[in-house]
């Protein structure tokens, strides 16, 4: 099929996968990617908590919301030294994350935590009703705020019928395992997903889930039989794939999509692999470049290099190994993998869909040829430039500081210090090392030392995050690290947080969406202060977005799932910490907010008699 006959295949944003049904909420998910920032996880818990918003930001009442209802429920896991540090410090409410993520150690000088998968269980909103709805998505996408051209399968739970997928419950049960998620109720869930069944796009055939980095020696498919056409779609390259790859179809086309700097990399070392590929470029990443292994593919000493999948900006991300087979089939290897011996070889840990696909399934393929813009070698070598040896030593250090993490924050009262086994050594004399909490200053920690003060941090700033970032010259890495503390912060944090971030009207509001079950949209600024209100009273609340002592004895008639004690005391909490601030006394409904909440209490005495 020509470009020009070629058709999209339909596109969904992520956080549309992860919407709730109507009529269902999210019961439990996982989620895992190698890079994530502070808004993408933000974003994600907004879109499981139901917001409809069509972009990934939200209100500071939609992320309080979102972060109370999906607590203990919602499991993300991300490669350690890989979580971006906010580039304003204003994103205050970013601390409640920190119960969300999970920092999955591997030393990327070898290997990284590199799959890209959302498992989520959806539950029915009636309590009558038990059947769960789950749905699965496999990818290419981070939990950045990333624009670019992803790919990726979202799969639903068939109502009846529906097939069993190859691999799939093995392969979510040792991701679960390697996530740290080794509790009881996750044992639960894994179980309960080997009986579910699954829809197929009417033009697949067969589908299977691949797991690298089980520790079993993993390669490349065996080459399908009848290639006419071959097709890879990788941001990132390496000339060991490349060779094996251009054995599947010696006498076929053969196209390759990529970054400029991935294919001069390539030209630049090992241009007689790239005979016989019509090659096609995208905007390369705008994070720092990622790394490959070097021409002849993996190398196990100290000096291999990593793979950095950190990406923003429009460009392309999507990874695809695609087939046409005679005239029948389509063979596809879609997923979290690069077209590297890294990404292939079992070091990283990656997820991988395999479809066999009828011919028409193509047009899609197509396309994505269609979206790129043809290069030549030529070209290629005459653009090369030389490395950045700033951000080669920078990240060098990076690793070696992460690998040998043993970082914890110890307090009293609310003075905060940070302690370690051994000082944040980046083996580098000329790298600068400076820590602090999240969004608090700060401040150098010497070579040589193994502790360092951080400051007095209020309850509502306190987390287990501690920033961390290495300056040389005018080049930095940063980065975020989630640290064991001691002893453990007071469990009134959240709630603490959230009555500095909202107003009592806004409290009165959320509470009254969620005993009336609104999901209605405010107008108010983003969570992380990105937007300023249209007035300092912020937008006028409806008559459905006011909680009346109806809405709280009909909610309470009903008493569904024994949520309104927990509604009760869940914002009552916030209530006693928003009545210290200096706000409380002039907000017009301080006083109202208060009384209901006054009778919510005694109703919830009465059901526990």
């Amino acid at each position: 099929m020509s470009i020009t006959e070629a058709k999209t295949w339909a596109t969904l944003a992520y956080q549309d996968a992860l919407r709730p049904p109507i009529g269902m909420r999210t019961g439990w998910a996982l989620l895992t990617t190698y890079s994530a920032e502070l808004r993408g996880v933000a974003a994600a818990l907004l879109a499981l908590a139901g917001s409809e918003r069509e972009n990934s930001g939200g209100t500071a009442m939609q992320l309080a919301s979102a972060v109370q209802q999906l607590r203990g429920r919602v499991h993300v896991a991300v490669q350690s030294g890989r979580l971006a540090r906010p580039r304003s410090i204003r994103q205050k409410m970013a601390v409640m994350l920190d119960s969300f993520l999970y920092h999955v150690a591997r030393d990327e000088r070898r290997s990284s935590w590199h799959p890209k998968v959302a498992l989520v269980r959806f539950d029915a909103l009636n309590e009558e009703s038990s059947n769960p709805h789950w749905r699965l998505w496999i990818g290419s996408r981070n939990l950045t705020g990333s624009e670019n051209l992803e790919l990726g399968v979202v799969l639903e739970q068939a109502s009846g019928g529906g097939i069993e997928i190859e691999g799939l419950t093995d392969s979510l049960t040792w991701l679960a395992t390697k996530a740290g998620l080794i509790s009881r109720e996750v044992r639960k869930e894994m179980l309960e997903l080997s009986s579910v069944r699954w829809l197929l796009p009417d033009e697949w055939k067969q589908i299977a889930v691949r797991m690298h980095g089980q520790g079993a020696d993993r390669k490349l498919p065996e080459a399908p039989d009848l290639v006419k056409e071959l097709v890879i779609v990788s941001p990132f390259v390496d000339a060991a794939t490349l060779r094996e790859l251009s054995g599947w179809a010696e006498d076929g086309k053969r196209f390759l999509i990529s970054t400029r700097d991935a294919l001069r990399k390539i030209v630049a070392e090992t241009p007689e692999v790239l005979a016989g590929w019509s090659l096609s470029a995208l905007s390369k990443p705008n994070y720092p470049e990622e790394k490959e292994d070097g021409p002849e593919g993996a190398e196990e000493d100290d000096s291999s290099e990593i793979e950095q999948d950190e990406v923003l900006g429009f460009s392309l991300h999507a990874k695809l190994i695609a087939a046409l087979c005679g005239k029948k089939d389509v063979r596809m290897w879609m997923g979290s993998a690069n077209a590297t011996s890294r990404g292939w070889s079992g070091r990283n840990v990656e997820c991988i869909v395999e479809v066999v696909a009828r011919s028409e399934t193509w047009s899609g393929v197509s396309d994505l040829i269609g979206r790129a813009e043809p290069v030549s070698i030529q070209t290629l070598q005459s653009q090369i430039v030389p490395p950045d040896d700033s951000a080669e030593r920078l990240e060098e250090a990076r690793k070696r500081i992460v690998r040998n993490w043993s970082v914890r924050l110890q307090h009293e009262s609310d003075i905060f210090s940070a302690v370690s086994a051994d000082p944040l050594d980046p083996n580098d004399d000329e790298i600068a090392v400076r820590v602090g909490m999240l969004s608090q200053p700060m401040v150098s920690w010497p070579n040589d030392t193994k502790a360092v003060v951080l400051g007095e941090v209020p309850l509502a700033q306190q987390s287990h995050f501690l920033q961390v970032c290495l300056l040389l010259g005018e080049c930095s890495a940063c980065w975020l690290m989630n640290c064991p503390m001691e002893p453990e912060m007071a469990a009134g944090r959240d709630a603490a947080a959230i009555a500095e971030a909202l107003r009592p009207s806004e409290l009165l509001r959320l509470w009254a969406s969620e005993l009336k079950d609104i999901r209605g949209e405010d107008e108010g600024p983003e969570w992380d202060g990105a937007k300023r209100r249209k007035s300092a009273e912020g937008p006028a609340a409806s008559e459905d977005e006011m909680l009346t002592l109806e809405d709280i004895l009909i909610y309470w008639g009903r008493r569904e799932r024994n949520e309104f004690e927990q509604i009760a005391e869940r914002w009552g909490a916030v209530l006693c910490k928003m009545k210290e601030q200096p706000k409380w006394g002039v907000d017009a409904d301080a006083e109202r907010l208060e009384g209901l909440y006054t009778i919510c209490l005694k109703l919830a005495e009465r059901a526990t008699r």
